[in-house]
């Protein structure tokens, strides 16, 4: 998330302080235009797989948090309207039935929520030099089944290539907008989303790019 509020900010600066005080901008495992995995958050709760945890119990203080529909796929760039992020017995969900989602879930003021700040952040350049680093060949939800019980009981996933919590569709959607001769991206292989701030080969590139500087 972080890599999304490092945009906000960058775009929101003028270019003559971007020139003095930024060198390189180099966002992690951002999850550009959204994650899947948040639906499963407000539906059901999400552990996090500590199965100690019982996600039902953390669901209440999950939906509680503002930041958390920053991360939900965004409308405003997600490229298959008619994607299918969680299908139950009586109906589906695409990126357009929102309000639907939030009604069914029990949890309305998620909508309000989130017509907040879908619209802060836009998917272009930040104005400085980017290295967008990334991890790929983690199966990564993408979808999400409740054959029964929805929403309180946990859902069957479907999944893709990702970094285990965001899809490689959204980690590698900056290459769309990162095309200054300055930029770049590097793709790191089967680490997961939180394992990328403990990888050593992930530290040992950072301190080749500060080098650089």
């Amino acid at each position: 998330m972080g890599g999304l509020f490092g945009l906000h900010f960058l775009q929101r600066q003028s270019s003559e302080w971007r020139d003095r005080f930024i060198e390189r901008f180099i966002p992690i495992n951002t999850p550009w235009i959204g994650a899947a995995i948040q639906f499963n958050t407000y539906a059901s709760g999400y552990n996090l797989g500590i199965q100690l945890i019982d996600p039902a119990i953390i669901r209440e203080e999950q939906r509680s948090y503002e930041t958390g529909v920053y991360i939900l796929p965004n409308p405003n760039y997600w490229p298959n309207k008619n994607q299918i992020f969680v299908s139950t017995s009586a109906r589906n969900y695409t990126i357009r039935d929102f309000p639907d989602f939030f009604q069914d879930i029990g949890f309305p003021q998620g909508m309000e929520m989130f017509e907040n700040v879908v619209n802060i952040t836009r998917m272009e350049h930040p104005g400085v030099k980017t290295t967008s680093i990334y991890s790929t060949g983690v199966n990564t939800p993408t979808g999400f089944i409740y054959r029964s019980g929805f929403p309180d009981k946990q859902p069957e996933k479907i999944t893709t290539d990702g970094d285990g919590t965001v899809t490689l569709q959204s980690l590698a959607y900056a290459d769309r907008f990162l095309t200054g001769s300055g930029d770049r991206s590097m793709v790191f292989h089967g680490v997961n989303h939180g394992a990328m701030l403990k990888e050593k080969n992930v530290f040992r590139f950072l301190q080749k790019q500060l080098r650089m500087q």
